[in-house]
């Protein structure tokens, strides 16, 4: 090898390594988020967690969970959590910035919450379970005549020893 090939080489390495090292020579111009940014973001979580525990709890002391005193605590402690994480929200974002309603984020929480899990009623979920009994009992085909193992009619083979079931 010659010593051209070998400056080469190296100019290549080194123009290589500057390229990759070139953000960390820079990191503000290169920074994807600032301090305030990552703030925000960490409110916006915050506020998501507080407003799912305040769903939590709405539900818990509706289905009588939860005595009203206890209840009635939790819940304010919340809610002032979560005006004290709107006010910061606030003073981050600027005085331009729409506030947010607690209330109204808890109602929309509480509606989304009600569309996520729909009530079925106790005569529906019999109906299902009656439905489904009906077919394991039409797809049953007995018993293997082996090794006793409960088989469906589809079956050619004992799911558990393998022995041929039919011809």
């Amino acid at each position: 090898m010659d010593w051209g090939s070998v400056l080469f080489v190296l100019a290549l390495a080194l123009l290589s390594g500057l390229f990759v090292a070139w953000p960390l020579l820079e990191p503000e111009k290169y920074a994807l988020t600032t301090a305030g940014d990552r703030r925000v973001s960490a409110l916006l979580a915050e506020r998501e967690e507080v407003l799912d525990a305040i769903a939590e709890l709405d539900f818990d002391y509706e289905m009588g969970k939860m005595d009203e005193a206890a209840y009635q605590a939790r819940r304010a402690e919340l809610l002032r959590r979560g005006a004290e994480i709107l006010r910061e929200l606030d003073a981050l974002r600027g005085k331009a910035a729409k506030s947010d309603n607690l209330e109204e984020l808890i109602r929309k929480r509480r509606a989304e919450r009600a569309v996520r899990r729909p009530v079925v009623a106790d005569d529906e979920i019999e109906a299902l379970l009656a439905e489904r009994k009906r077919q394991r009992e039409a797809e049953a085909g007995g018993f293997c005549p082996h090794c006793g193992a409960p088989v469906l009619k589809t079956d050619r083979y004992c799911p558990r020893c393998g022995a041929r079931l039919r011809e």
